[in-house]
Parts: C-alpha cells; structure tokens; sequence
C-alpha cells in the first residue's frame, strides 16, 4: 500500500512538474492575448485582511482604486502600487455585494440578486445610500460596468438562462427600463475558442484533471469591464479563471487561461485610461487577497 501510495505521489508531482514547464514556456515565449501577458505581471501585491472577499475594481485616478468586498456595505479606496488602504466610506451594515461601478462622481453598487444601490456624498466615513434600483433579475449577478458609448449599464450574471448557459444584461443609464437581454454566453463557445491554442488546451485537460467542477462551473462570470482603447467587454470566469473578450458587439472572439498560481480567485477587473489592466484575486486555500497590473502593449 505504501509502495502504491508512493507511486501516485510521484506521478502526481511529474504532472504538476510538466504543467508548470509548460506554462514557463509560455511566459517567456508568448503573450497569451494581443495586448497583455498574463503569466508577467508588471507586480502582484498582497492586500489588507479587510480586503480578503474583495470583489470587484473600479478606477479612480492614477494612483487609485475603488474596491468592494462582498460581505461589507464599504467602498475602499486603495493605492493601486501597493494595496494599501487609503480611505473607506461605508453605507450598509452587511450585504452581499459583488460589482462596482463609479459614473459622474456617483458610485453605484450592486448585489448578487441584481438590486443597484446609488451612493453619492462622502461624509467623514460613510457615504449616503440615496437610491435603490431593483433589477428584478434575481440570477447571482456579479460583472458590472458602464459603457459610455451605448450610454448603457452591463451586468454579468452566473445564473442559467433560457436559450443560453449564461447571459450579459444591459439597462439604461437613467434605469428607467427594465433589463434586457444583451449578450448570452455559451459554454461550447468558450471550450471551443480555448482550445484553439495548443497551450491552452494542455492546461485547461490539466486542469480539468485536477478539479471536482463539472464542465457547467467552467463558465462562472465574477467581474465585467469594458477595454478604454478597443471598447472590447472583458469577462473574468473566476471558478474557472479564464478571461473572455468580446468585441463591441458582445460577440466572443478570445478566451485566455489566467495564472491560477496567483489568481486562486479572481473576482475584480479594471482598467485604467491607457489600457492597463488591473485583476483582484480574493483570499482562498489560506492565501491572502491579492492586486496585479498587467501593462498594456500594442
């Protein structure tokens, strides 16, 4: 038994020595999306413990963050080098909040079951709820932004839906309409176009391999951001951590594998105006919540 015990220790560990080969390969010698590599970080910094259920990015100014974490009614402000918390204003006790978006100095919050709280006025260390908006979508909502071109509010869900495995809503700015389907996502779409590349392929059999998900949690949205140069909408897959990109017509045409070895969990995604790219990563597995800045290239 202990010979046999010994054995599978061995060929676990020449997996996981193969794995990691191959994506060192991969970050010296490719870029697994056109603008980003993101086996290089430009650097990944650990963030407070009250940041460990972080979830969700929202830029401020060149030098910081807008973040919220998912059990707290409190948006931090942290330096975007080193994580560090510069303020916080909060505006419930408890809560269960998973995006964040900041539009015409009005902050706007939204819950897993889609309601979208309107917050303005920071007063020492809270900030004023001064609206409600309920979405009626109920589908545990996580990816949130705004898009200044369609003059529209977008909100990735991680509930089923008919007619597709998963769907991007959108609202209008003033929220005066209900939500509309927007831009359904499908699983055989994201297997399809992640296999294309040979690399991602190897990894994503690995990591198959090594998860208890079925196919179904391959395809979890947990944060939604639109590129500032390309207008692309940017969807992070934190059970699977994959990033997908859609053009401007919320039609996919790329999904990368992201480094699970840094990124456990990534549930935050922003960028700043020159394109650089900024991912959370909550506390899991005992390891702490975590920022990194992908810098963006032509």
């Amino acid at each position: 038994m202990k010979l046999l015990l010994n054995k599978y220790v061995c060929f676990t560990a020449s997996l996981v020595s193969i794995f990691l080969f191959f994506i060192s390969c991969s970050s010296k010698n490719a870029d697994n999306t056109d603008h980003y590599n993101f086996f290089e970080p430009d650097y990944v910094v650990k963030l407070d413990a009250k940041l460990n259920e972080i979830s969700d990015l929202q830029y401020f100014d060149s030098t910081t963050l807008m973040t919220i974490c998912d059990e707290k009614g409190v948006i931090y402000f942290i330096n975007s080098l080193n994580g560090k918390i510069l303020d916080s204003y909060g505006f419930d006790s408890s809560g269960d909040y998973e995006g964040l978006t900041f539009k015409d100095s009005v902050a706007y919050a939204l819950q897993s079951d889609g309601d979208i709280f309107e917050l303005k006025g920071f007063h020492g260390d809270h900030i004023d709820k001064t609206r409600k908006i309920e979405t009626k979508l109920d589908e545990d909502c996580e990816g949130f932004c705004f898009n200044y071109i369609t003059k529209r509010y977008y909100i990735a869900a991680k509930g089923n839906v008919k007619g597709a495995d998963k769907m991007i809503y959108s609202i209008d700015e003033n929220f005066s309409t209900k939500p509309r389907k927007e831009f359904p996502l499908f699983y055989d779409d994201v297997k399809r176009l992640l296999l294309h590349n040979s690399f991602d392929r190897f990894a994503f059999k690995m990591r198959k391999m090594f998860s208890t998900r079925d196919e179904a949690g391959l395809l979890g949205p947990s944060a939604l951001a639109i590129h500032p140069i390309n207008g692309k909408y940017y969807l992070i897959s934190g059970t699977s951590c994959l990033l997908l990109i859609l053009n401007t017509q919320g039609k996919l045409e790329k999904v990368c594998l992201l480094p699970k070895d840094v990124l456990l969990q990534p549930e935050g995604l922003c960028f700043d105006p020159k394109g650089n790219l900024y991912i959370s990563s909550e506390r899991s597995n005992g390891k702490t919540a975590t920022l990194l800045k992908f810098s963006y290239h032509d």
